[in-house]
């Protein structure tokens, strides 16, 4: 992300980040916070922030395969971290067979001496434990009619099908996914390689698309794609393209913010890819 002009001849000075470091551009297009007012939270967790405290939403939030800063917020609950097949079970293969209540029990006792930071983590253990369980028992009903791809970006999105299948039942007003998808980086080969990533790209969002509109969803749904930066014109040595300032950003929702800020009784999704953000609104 760029912060004032900047050139060839003075962008490594005139940047306060790696341009064209991956993991350094992920995290600003995460943060979107250019000024540094609220370095702690994500672009989308400060978007969830502002439908719980001005409108009074309730909005749960879901990362796909890993956890990310985007989705990082001041109100409501922990982002959840869920991979194609759900959330992951906790302690699958436990040595005994009451070792959960014997966990619970452990991180339930309170002595006046207690300290602050053990309380803390006990509560947030416990509470993760609820949370685990209820939203497992949600997504063990939940139905599609769709069939997505096998490769990561199909299933991602089909998990995604699979929770908003559940929000009457967990009673959300929005949900905010992000999803990762990577690969893109095609210093290499670059036509076989977005001749892949694009196919995988177009049959995920074509069979989620099927999904919602056979829910009657889609109308309420926003996909935004971001990355980390664009790629140069310029072909390289190596059939492939290498790192430039531009980035392309695709919205499937001209009506985005006026669907997200005035549509006061519906559900919605946002759907984000490197980032792949859906909000959506019932």
């Amino acid at each position: 992300m760029l912060y004032q002009p900047v050139d060839k001849s003075n962008y490594k000075r005139g940047a306060k980040s790696a341009l064209f470091a991956h993991n350094s551009m992920q995290l600003e297009v995460q943060r979107v916070d250019p000024d540094g007012t609220d370095v702690e939270t994500g672009v989308l967790g400060r978007l969830s922030d502002s439908l719980i405290s001005q409108q009074k939403f309730s909005v749960e939030k879901y990362n796909i395969y890993k956890g990310s800063q985007s989705l990082d917020g001041h109100h409501g609950s922990q982002p959840f971290i869920v991979d194609a097949e759900g959330i992951p079970e906790i302690n699958r293969k436990p040595s005994m067979t009451n070792m959960t209540d014997i966990v619970k029990s452990m991180n339930q006792a309170t002595e006046s001496d207690s300290g602050v930071f053990a309380d803390l983590f006990s509560d947030l253990f416990l509470n993760s434990l609820h949370d685990n369980k209820m939203l497992t028992a949600a997504l063990s009903n939940a139905k599609i009619s769709t069939t997505f791809g096998d490769d990561s970006l199909g299933k991602a999105f089909e998990m995604v099908a699979k929770i908003i299948s559940t929000r009457q039942l967990r009673g959300v007003d929005r949900d905010i996914f992000f999803i990762p998808h990577s690969n893109w980086d095609a210093h290499n080969v670059v036509l076989w390689n977005l001749n892949t990533n694009l196919e995988s790209l177009d049959n995920a969002i074509g069979a989620f698309s099927k999904e919602m509109k056979a829910k009657g969803l889609w109308d309420s749904t926003t996909i935004i794609q971001s990355s980390e930066f664009g790629r140069s014109l310029e072909p390289n040595g190596g059939d492939g393209t290498d790192h430039a300032c531009k980035r392309v950003l695709l919205n499937f929702s001209v009506l985005f913010l006026i669907l997200l800020l005035c549509q006061m009784n519906s559900y919605h999704v946002c759907c984000l890819l490197m980032m792949i953000v859906i909000f959506r609104g019932w």
